[in-house]
C-alpha cells in the first residue's frame, strides 16, 4: 500500500497546480471574436458580389479540408469549383439578419456558427429566398492567419415569383 501511495503522491502533487493549456481569458476571446467577425464580414461581402478569389481565401487548401453543403461532401478543389460555377450564373445575392455564435476549443481553434437569410437573383432572372441558411465553420490559426478547415452549410431555398 505504501508503494502505491508513494507512486501516486508525485502524480497528484504535480497535476494539481498545472494550468489548462487550452484556457482562454475573456479578453482573448473578445479579440479572437473581433478578428473572426471581421473575416466573416469580408467573406460575406465577397460572396455577395461574387468575388471568387476573395470569398474562397479564408478556406485552407489542404488534403484534410471538408465542406458539406446541403448534404454534398466536397474537398477544397470541389468547393472552389462549386463556388466558381455558382458565381458564373449569379446576378446578385444579399445576406441579412446575420447572427454569429462562437465556441472556443482553444486559442487556435474556434467554431463559428452563422445564421442568416439571403435573397438571390440568378442571371436567368430566377429569384429565390434562402431562409434559413446556417453554416458551421471551424477556424484554425495557421501562420498567424485564421483559416477555415471545415465547413458545413445548409439552407432552405424558396423560389420567388
Amino acid at each position: 500500500m505504501k508503494k502505491i501511495i508513494l507512486i501516486l503522491l508525485p502524480i497528484i502533487f504535480f497535476s494539481c497546480g498545472t494550468k489548462n493549456e487550452s484556457s482562454i481569458t475573456e479578453n482573448e476571446k473578445e479579440l479572437i471574436k473581433a478578428e473572426l467577425q471581421s473575416l466573416m464580414n469580408q467573406m460575406i461581402q465577397n460572396n455577395e458580389i461574387g468575388n471568387l478569389e476573395k470569398s474562397i481565401e479564408p478556406y485552407l487548401d489542404y488534403p484534410e479540408f471538408i465542406s458539406i453543403t446541403n448534404g454534398e461532401i466536397s474537398n477544397y478543389n470541389e468547393l472552389r469549383n462549386a463556388h466558381e460555377e455558382y458565381f458564373e450564373v449569379l446576378k446578385s445575392q444579399e445576406f441579412s439578419e446575420s447572427t454569429f455564435s462562437y465556441t472556443f476549443l482553444n486559442n487556435e481553434n474556434v467554431i463559428v456558427t452563422w445564421g442568416c437569410t439571403a435573397l438571390v437573383e440568378m442571371k436567368n432572372e430566377q429569384k429565390m429566398k434562402i431562409e434559413p441558411y446556417t453554416a458551421t465553420l471551424i477556424f484554425k490559426k495557421v501562420n498567424d492567419l485564421w483559416k477555415i478547415v471545415y465547413a458545413h452549410g445548409s439552407g432552405v431555398f424558396v423560389p420567388i415569383s
